[in-house]
């Protein structure tokens, strides 16, 4: 278990931010496959289990880019 996943639940459990937004700030910086493996081991109905979650859940989430949409010709 690494310290930084160990620091990211303890501020998801005592936090008073939304938690998706608290997540939302530990995404470059943890794995996607420790996330897992400890929420697959975590007992339901716990703090840490639903922060693992919120985690889990927003490293699964492919960022989608806004894309332009294409610029219309004047017409003459």
């Amino acid at each position: 278990m690494s310290k930084q996943l160990d620091a990211a639940i303890e501020h998801l459990t005592s936090t008073y931010q939304s938690l998706a937004q608290a997540a939302a700030g530990y995404l470059e910086t943890l794995d996607a496959k420790e996330i897992n493996t400890r929420l697959a081991k975590a007992k339901p109905d716990t703090a840490e289990y639903v922060a693992l979650q919120h985690l889990s859940a927003l490293m699964q989430t492919p960022i989608i880019e806004p894309v332009a949409p294409p610029a219309q010709e004047a017409e003459e």
